[in-house]
């Protein structure tokens, strides 16, 4: 059984409350059933383990609206549009080798979030790194 976070939505029932100073007017109580949005492009990047990524999502669509924003499911993800270069920039933090960061990127046409132009999956693979250094010439 998972534990819901920050990072992890469950199933779960809210109360809604619709009130005006503070008396209350009506009460709903909804059940929320969270679901995948659906993916349009997956993007795979391959880092060292325990270090910071910036990684660069190619113009996939014709972004020319300049009412672009994006965001990201993932709190200790950072994502940054370029609207020079219709570019997504998308920055966090890998761990361990082999243990995938995943997160979902959403591309949205307004400053509401409500018209959903993109959904892009982004994986970054943490890899063992050997680093050395070479001292060449006389």
């Amino acid at each position: 059984m998972v534990n819901a976070s920050a990072e992890t939505i469950k199933q779960r029932n809210v109360r809604l409350v619709i009130s005006c100073n503070t008396q209350v007017f009506t009460q709903v109580e909804c059940n929320v059933m969270p679901s995948f949005a659906p993916v349009d492009h997956v993007f795979r990047y391959y880092e060292p383990e325990h270090s910071y990524f910036k990684v660069r999502i190619p113009p996939f669509l014709q972004f020319n609206d300049q009412n672009m924003h994006v965001k990201v499911s993932r709190p200790t993800c950072q994502v940054d549009f370029d609207t020079k270069t219709s570019e997504i920039n998308v920055q966090s933090k890998t761990g361990d080798a082999m243990n995938v960061v995943e997160a979902t990127v959403f591309v949205y046409g307004d400053a509401f979030l409500s018209k959903l132009l993109a959904t892009c999956r982004i994986e970054v693979t943490p890899l063992n790194c050997l680093y050395s250094q070479t001292k060449a010439g006389v």
